[in-house]
């Protein structure tokens, strides 16, 4: 399902799907290795770093949805650990990752720029890479983000006003192993997120 006149500020849940073979359905991707390689895949795409990996296809479909994207094309990712694990491919999956584009991404770079001047003063001042005054500064940096994600990045909305989700679609690729190999992109939709 395509949206029409989205109005694309700040964070945009993303969930995975990919083909499962047995009954070739979409199903969801659960493990949170899998899904930071989905999610990789969306951002390098984007930032147009994804190399052999690229997607025209997904890359102009995003396009006509995002304005601010279009503005400033740029994308960062979240991934939220805190998030439960799904357990079944019947699941609902919950939200792991964020998206954000555009102009948003500056206040996410400053965080991460910070957070690694802090983590390289703590360093320099006692030696240590580890410890209490990094882990004080990690924690900072977690909410930093939290706040981003909860307060300053306005949620995307459609153009009923209703918060959406972008929802890609893979099929997985294995060696002869069986091993996992990677995720071969399919399509996108957006469409009114479930509360």
């Amino acid at each position: 399902m395509k949206a029409s006149n989205v109005s694309f500020k700040g964070c945009m849940p993303m969930e995975f799907y990919a083909k499962y073979s047995r009954t070739g359905t979409y199903v969801p991707v659960a493990k949170p290795e899998n899904v930071r390689k989905c999610q990789n895949f969306v951002v390098r795409n984007l930032n147009n770093t994804a190399g052999e990996n690229r997607s025209d296809s997904f890359v102009k479909a995003y396009k006509e949805q995002d304005k601010d994207y279009r503005a400033l094309p740029c994308a960062r990712s979240i991934y939220d650990k805190r998030a439960p694990i799904i357990t079944s491919i019947h699941d609902k999956p919950p939200a792991y990752s964020y998206l954000i584009t555009g102009y948003d991404v500056e206040t996410l770079d400053t965080l991460g720029k910070s957070f690694g001047y802090q983590k390289k003063d703590i360093f320099e001042r006692t030696g240590v890479k580890k410890g209490r005054q990094v882990t004080d500064a990690k924690k900072q940096y977690k909410s930093g983000i939290k706040d981003v994600m909860d307060k300053l990045c306005k949620r995307v909305k459609d153009k009923d006003g209703d918060d959406i989700v972008m929802k890609v679609y893979f099929t997985p690729e294995f060696n002869r192993k069986g091993e996992l190999l990677r995720f071969k992109y399919d399509e996108v939709a957006f469409s009114k997120q479930e509360k």
